[in-house]
């Protein structure tokens, strides 16, 4: 069968000759090959629908930015109160004091508001009790 006369047939005449040469006929999805024209108007689509896509991906990820610009104080506090939730204490900037205890070879470290933070063994440098020591521990002692 010349397939390229089919093509240059008038619709009607083309539609009765393939009905009086089917087995059957069917509705179903198939690849329709494209003219020079046709291919070349689907390379302007191509490229107006990527413009468009480029441009619309451009104003999301400017939108993204903003949104995470927003977010991100929340998050940073949010992080905050779960690590004092599930550690128990929170960073704080201040002064510590460490204070020798003698009898025990250690240094306590103490904040501003007397909180009780840790304590470590004492160097071998600390080990030396001051003269002043016993005059501070007898105001302590005295206050309690």
């Amino acid at each position: 069968m010349d397939y390229e006369a089919l093509k240059k047939m008038p619709h009607s005449e083309r539609k009765d000759t393939l009905e009086g040469l089917m087995l059957n006929v069917e509705e179903t999805n198939y690849m329709k090959p494209l003219t020079q024209d046709e291919i070349e108007q689907q390379r302007i689509n191509l490229t107006a629908a990527l413009i468009e896509k480029a441009l619309i991906e451009d104003s999301f990820r400017i939108e993204k930015e903003k949104h995470k610009l927003k977010i991100a104080p929340i998050a940073a506090a949010a992080k905050a109160a779960l690590d004092a939730v599930r550690v128990g204490s929170i960073a704080m900037m201040g002064k510590v004091y460490n204070i020798p205890d003698y009898d025990n070879k250690v240094v306590v470290m103490v904040d501003e508001f007397g909180n009780f933070l840790a304590s470590r063994p004492m160097k071998p440098t600390e080990r030396q009790i001051p003269l002043t020591h016993d005059q501070a521990r007898e105001k302590m002692t005295k206050a309690s």
